[in-house]
C-alpha cells in the first residue's frame, strides 16, 4: 500500500466513530437539496472507488466518502460538505445551516477522480503539521480533501467563510525538502 494510501487509511482508523448508519443523498435535508439544485441543476453525488467505500465501511466511519454532515461554523446548526458531479466536473461544496435555508460554498472544482474523497476533523480532534512539523487540535468540525495524485487538502471556517490549506503528508514534506537542498 503506497503511503498516502497508508496515511489515509490511518487518518479513517483515527475517525471512526462505531457502526452509526452511513449517510446518502437521501439524507440531505430539503433546504439543503434546494440550494444545491438552484446553484448546481443536474447535480448528483460524486461517485466513490469501491476500496474507498470499503475503507469507510471497514474503519466504521458514519458519513459517505462524499456526503458528510459537521458543524463547520460551530453555530449548532447541521452543516454538510458533499463531493458532487456537475457539468463534467467533480466539486466538493459546503452547505452551511442558516435560519431560512443553507448558505452554499464552493471549496474544490476538479476533473472527475472516484479517489477522491471527503474526511472529517471533528473539533479536538489531533493532528500534525508536517511542513511545521508540529501537533495541532481542530478548534472546529473541519473538513478534509483527500486527493489520489495531488496534495490533500483542509478547509476550517474562519471569519465568516472557509480558509483552504494545503496538507501535505510527510514524504510530500520530505521530498519538497530533499529537492529545496540540492
Amino acid at each position: 500500500m503506497s503511503t498516502r494510501l497508508a496515511w489515509a487509511a490511518s487518518k479513517l482508523l483515527a475517525l471512526a466513530v462505531g457502526a452509526a448508519a452511513t449517510l446518502l443523498a437521501a439524507d440531505l435535508p430539503a433546504g439543503a437539496v434546494k440550494a444545491l439544485d438552484q446553484r448546481y441543476p443536474g447535480w448528483r453525488l460524486a461517485d466513490a472507488a469501491p476500496q474507498i467505500v470499503s475503507w469507510f465501511r471497514e474503519y466504521h466511519v458514519s458519513y459517505a466518502p462524499n456526503l458528510a454532515r459537521a458543524d463547520f461554523n460551530s453555530d449548532g446548526r447541521d452543516d454538510f460538505a458533499v463531493q458532487i458531479l456537475h457539468k463534467g466536473r467533480q466539486r466538493v461544496v459546503s452547505l452551511i445551516g442558516q435560519p431560512n435555508g443553507f448558505a452554499v460554498f464552493a471549496l474544490t472544482d476538479d476533473p472527475p477522480d472516484p479517489f477522491t474523497f471527503l474526511i472529517l476533523f471533528p473539533k479536538g480532534q489531533k493532528d500534525f503539521d508536517f511542513e511545521r512539523m508540529k501537533p495541532f487540535r481542530y478548534n472546529a468540525d473541519s473538513l478534509g480533501v483527500l486527493y489520489f495524485y495531488k496534495t490533500a487538502l483542509t478547509f476550517q471556517w474562519k471569519g465568516g467563510r472557509f480558509e483552504k490549506n494545503d496538507s501535505p503528508g510527510d514524504e510530500e514534506v520530505e521530498a519538497e525538502q530533499a529537492e529545496n537542498n540540492e
